[in-house]
């Protein structure tokens, strides 16, 4: 048993990895003391909740759900199917319904360009919407083919697109947007919002715990720490206008202005106090009006020279309004390397999960670090989840089941796969959801308890070594037998047999065979009618082909070796003239009634034929001979044979010999009971005796006497 233990004064993580005769397990249940060492941060994207020991997409909640249109008071909100556009009519803010977008689906950001046009994104698309009689998707200013978006910015007609690790700028070039690299950043993590300095080319991007400000230089986007805001805790939304920048840490929003050359707090324009839930933020250009989404309520505040205060008639509500976070399109979980103690070549993974539909779950594993090989995925769909396994590296995938089939009970073999040889092994999990409202789930049914993820190292059997002699068998029934071979120390779990010509002609295949054994006896025809496979072959050469499975269902690669058979087999009785009444008699033209003789009959299996009588015998020879002796031998002498032995039919090389004998018929030279033997040797060295292979042939009762009717003739008296 392998066991990965790190004690610090207190044990800060235990990877379990359990030996059983099979391959090595690692176990992660997604702990505080597993995650920490088992989860390589840098590279995981997803969210490693140890609490309920669970890993799923990051939650957000749309940092620009909300924006000032520069008309007035006017602003727009974000509902999960349209744009609201609100008025000032001098007493209450409207809905202006001309102004609004309906039919949206999954928008993730807004944001206000040249007036009254208005930008929306979703996780793969920004579409500019323009007004003629009423708000239009422009496709000229709008931008397709992207992926997940988390944030934009406008300004006018410029746009800036926040992923998971870039920001992308974009002018309009007059016939179509193009991308500005010199505008445009790149290497970010998981970035939350993004927010446009108007007056110039500016721009702030929010992390998990600061506001990083980006100064222009002329040619690029440099970091500028005097006015970035760094020590954030829960960060959520940011905007920023003529230099002060707004932030949503918590519950509260706090604002930052230059001041002696860095940006500092001020209180004063801060909303410490009102506020439940707030996601988003925006900043009235030109003044210190402040727009904040809070839950349903979307507050407006003004400065009144001391403090913010709540405007409640600049203020509506939205019941559409997404008051529950919303989920990203995608991200990916990855293991820190798991060391097997020795170079592996086979990893089979198996995981929990929970699956809502339009979500799915695609798993990698690398046994060297470098070369990852997709090996299963799972989906949900409207009826239950879906696994398919690939063989491709993702190419194509083919169904298996349901996610039953992948999770950590399943011992489904083709959940292996090879590798790169390596001993940097590690798993990533890539999870993704069509709809931003559900998320797919790494979790056990018994969290923290059963292992969410199992991770199996292996290597394939070596191919056996197969044990075949010099010589050929001289027997048509070879115990082929062979030496098993694994470096994990696994068990055979199964086997397969190939027996071929050297022509590639197949003439025995068992099949997976689900033993232990090492070893394999070949079987032949008992059936007078039906010659042995090899016989019928018509060879005598052959080509031995074996391979083996472990205990995780891993084959080897083939093991080959040549054999020949130099043997006789399928001794039977053709005919018998004349035998006691209980035996009966075959008949000499229907092989079927011929009487076998098969391996290992002892005097009570044998024929009974009367002293004196013919007896026909047929036995198959494999070898490349062409002629046979034979000898019968009984008490002290031989029987008579009709001639020498006959070739009566071929296969190949081999041949089937009839030979035809009788004993003396006098029951004082042949008593009841005797044993007639036969010693068989065909010109090339194949040989059968009677013992060992069956006591003998045939047995003595009665004599050919009997049968015959003795006339006496005479004078006849008168």
């Amino acid at each position: 048993m392998k066991k990965g233990l790190i004690t610090l004064g207190v044990i800060l993580f235990i990877i379990i990895l359990t030996r059983n005769a099979y391959a090595d397990d690692y176990k992660f249940y997604i702990t505080p003391a597993d995650t920490l060492t088992y989860i390589d941060t840098t590279s995981t994207t997803a969210k490693v909740d140890t609490d309920i020991n669970e890993i799923t997409l990051p939650e957000y909640y749309p940092g620009k759900a909300i924006a000032f249109t520069g008309m007035g008071y006017d602003y727009i909100v974000m509902t999960p199917s349209e744009i609201k556009y609100f008025s000032f009519d001098g007493t209450e803010m409207i809905e202006n319904s001309f102004l609004s977008v309906s039919v949206i689906s999954n928008p993730v950001a807004i944001a206000a360009s040249t007036y009254p046009d208005i930008v929306v994104s979703d996780s793969e698309k920004v579409t500019h919407y323009s007004f003629g009689t009423e708000m239009v998707a422009n496709p000229f200013l709008s931008i397709n083919g992207l992926s997940n978006i988390v944030s934009i910015g406008a300004r006018d007609y410029d746009k800036a697109v926040l992923t998971q690790d870039a920001v992308d700028y974009y002018m309009f070039d007059g016939s179509e947007m193009l991308q500005i690299p010199s505008l445009s950043l790149g290497g970010l993590s998981n970035p939350i919002d993004l927010a446009l300095n108007g007056d110039n080319y500016d721009c702030i991007v929010l992390k998990d715990d600061q506001a990083q400000y980006y100064s222009f230089t002329g040619s690029e986007l440099i970091v500028n720490p005097i006015l970035s805001i760094t020590g954030l805790s829960d960060p959520k939304s940011v905007a920023t206008d003529d230099g002060n920048i707004a932030i949503i840490e918590g519950t509260e929003i706090k604002r930052y202005a230059l001041d002696g050359g860095i940006m500092a707090y001020s209180s004063a324009l801060s909303v410490t106090a009102g506020l439940n839930s707030p996601t988003s933020v925006a900043m009235r250009p030109g003044t210190h009006d402040l727009l904040i989404a809070d839950g349903q309520d979307i507050k407006y505040y003004m400065f009144d020279g001391t403090e913010m205060v709540y405007n409640e008639t600049l203020s509506v509500q939205v019941a559409e309004m997404v008051t529950t976070g919303l989920y990203r399109k995608s991200a990916a979980a990855q293991s820190l390397t798991i060391d097997p103690g020795e170079p592996v070549s086979f990893l089979k993974l198996r995981a929990y999960h929970i699956l809502p539909p339009q979500t799915k779950v695609t798993w990698y594993v690398t046994a060297n670090g470098i070369d990852w090989t997709a090996c299963w995925r799972v989906s949900g769909t409207m009826v239950g989840s879906v696994a398919e396994i690939t063989e491709d590296n993702g190419d194509t995938w083919t169904v298996i089941g349901d996610a039953g089939e992948v999770n950590p009970l399943s011992n489904n073999p083709n959940l292996w796969i090879e590798v790169e040889e390596g001993e940097d092994v590690r798993w990533r999990a890539e999870l993704e959801t069509e709809d931003p409202n559900v998320t797919p789930k790494i979790k056990a049914p018994n969290p923290g308890i059963d292992p969410a993820v199992v991770l199996n190292v292996n290597h394939k059997p070596e191919p056996p070594v197969l044990d075949i002699p010099i010589g050929c068998y001289l027997t048509t029934t070879p115990k082929f037998e062979w030496e098993y071979v694994d470096v994990d120390g696994d068990l055979q779990s199964a086997y397969q047999i190939v027996i071929k010509k050297f022509d590639d002609t197949i003439i025995h295949d068992t099949g997976k065979v689900m033993s232990s054994d090492e070893y394999y006896e070949m079987a032949t025809s008992e059936d007078p009618e039906v010659p042995g496979l090899f016989w019928a072959s018509g060879d005598m050469d052959f080509i031995l082909e074996v391979k083996v499975w472990d205990s995780c269902g891993l084959e080897s690669d083939w093991a080959s070796g040549e054999f020949c058979i130099l043997a006789m087999e399928r001794l039977r009785v053709k005919e018998i003239v004349a035998a006691p009444e209980e035996q009966i008699l075959p008949c000499p033209n229907d092989p079927a009634t011929h009487i076998m003789i098969d391996p290992g009959a002892t005097i009570n299996d044998l024929p009974v034929a009367k002293a004196g009588t013919k007896i026909t015998i047929l036995v198959d020879v494999v070898s490349n001979g062409w002629s046979l002796n034979a000898v019968f031998p009984y008490l002290e002498t031989t029987a008579t044979l009709e001639g020498a032995p006959t070739c009566v039919a071929t296969s190949g090389t081999n041949r089937r010999y009839e030979i035809t004998f009788w004993t003396e018929a006098s029951t004082e030279e042949v008593p009841d009971g005797t044993l007639v033997k036969t010693h068989l040797m065909g010109s090339a060295g194949a040989v059968l005796e009677t013992p060992p292979y069956a006591d003998g042939v045939a047995i003595i009762s009665d004599s050919m006497y009997s049968e015959w009717v003795v006339i006496l003739q005479g004078s006849e008296r008168r």
